[in-house]
């Protein structure tokens, strides 16, 4: 055998000329790739990851192998990409946003509610700060991990996390419908749970207190407690759909909008008092006939919580609260666990009470006179 470039010979299948070092067998050529199926290159230097992908101008990313390069061009094959391809966590977000908007805001419509919830997803955002600016189909498991540990950390509850959580995996849905990404790494994610610790009641004497008192905030506190309704489903209730023995609003699921809510005794006074003052405004809402504030939030912090600072109660006996004490005197009073259900609006309790028929008003309103705080 001869060299194919100084002629002298050479052992037989030598790779190398061992006299000029002229490569004896030739270097096959990769097979040059079809036009609009992207392209191949190798970066300079040492790198995990050194060969870069590209399609239509667009970089799809950087990969250990050819042929994981390969791999994800051909995945992309006949995709219209754009630069939404390379769009950041909060680009994604702003595209997202106005869409699901629309889609919250048609739903609270059908439901008669005026709440759609994307205040709560303003928040989770909030807490994304260090994804903003990252690519958003580079994003890691661990990156997304990382949010919710923090929020852990800070010593923030698991709804906040778990509002977080719902964030990423509709920004994740999204992403994938418009083929940014093919997987839904939200549903991955672990939330933590909080701290077992001892729960914030009314106690009797809480109550009491309550009613005994002449402050501005007694009447929607009283109705808080001898309805259990949440505090928006009370403050967007119109006196048009308000009797002398109950009122129909609701919010949040299908099981809860649109419902009857009974008013126990000892709510009653205070919400016929509130409904007669409404009437004679001929205002459109219930809470009109409220000398107080007329929103939730100012009612929370300019006069529900100086009520409880001034009759000694804990501020951790939220409005909400107030929900859980009308529950638990419920199952205490004998309340039957199908109706309660339907005074709550929840969607189930368990999969028994769920097959039960239908309550109505005048079961719901029998069921709710048991009810004693």
């Amino acid at each position: 055998m001869f060299c194919l470039k100084c002629n002298k010979e050479i052992p037989d299948n030598a790779p190398f000329c061992c006299w000029c070092g002229r490569r004896q067998v030739p270097v096959r050529s990769r097979k040059r790739r079809t036009s609009g199926s992207g392209n191949i290159s190798k970066l300079s230097g040492r790198r995990a990851r050194p060969y870069l992908a590209r399609m239509n101008g667009i970089c799809i990313g950087t990969f250990a192998t050819v042929r994981e390069a390969e791999l994800a061009l051909s995945r992309l094959a006949g995709q219209d990409l754009t630069d939404r391809f390379n769009w950041t966590f909060s680009q994604v977000y702003d595209a997202w946003r106005p869409e699901h908007t629309l889609l919250l805001e048609s739903r609270s419509q059908a439901r008669g509610t005026g709440t759609t919830g994307m205040d709560s997803y303003a928040t989770a955002y909030t807490y994304c700060k260090h994804l903003y600016n990252k690519t958003f189909r580079n994003l890691k498991r661990t990156d997304l991990q990382a949010v919710l540990l923090e929020i852990h950390e800070r010593g923030l509850s698991e709804s906040t996390a778990a509002k977080v959580k719902q964030l990423f995996s509709q920004l994740y849905k999204w992403a994938i419908v418009d083929g940014i990404v093919s997987t839904n790494l939200a549903e991955s994610l672990v939330v933590r749970p909080d701290k077992k610790k001892k729960p914030q009641v009314f106690t009797p004497a809480d109550i009491k207190a309550i009613q005994e008192c002449d402050h501005i905030a007694r009447p929607v506190a009283l109705i808080l407690l001898g309805t259990g309704c949440r505090i928006n489903e009370l403050f967007s209730a119109r006196t048009e759909d308000c009797t002398d023995d109950y009122f129909i609003s609701g919010s949040k699921s299908d099981a809860g909008v649109r419902r009857v809510i009974p008013v126990s005794p000892i709510g009653l006074v205070a919400y016929r008092e509130m409904l007669s003052a409404a009437k004679e405004k001929n205002a459109p809402l219930l809470i009109d006939g409220y000398a107080g504030q007329k929103r939730a939030e100012n009612y929370r912090n300019r006069d529900y919580y100086p009520m409880l600072d001034a009759l000694g109660i804990s501020r951790a006996l939220t409005p909400h609260k107030a929900r859980h004490a009308y529950a638990t005197a419920a199952v205490a009073s004998g309340v039957r666990p199908e109706a309660l259900k339907e005074i709550l609006g929840h969607s189930s309790y368990t999969t028994t009470v769920d097959v039960y028929a239908h309550q109505s008003s005048a079961l719901l309103l029998q069921e709710a006179m048991k009810v004693k705080l």
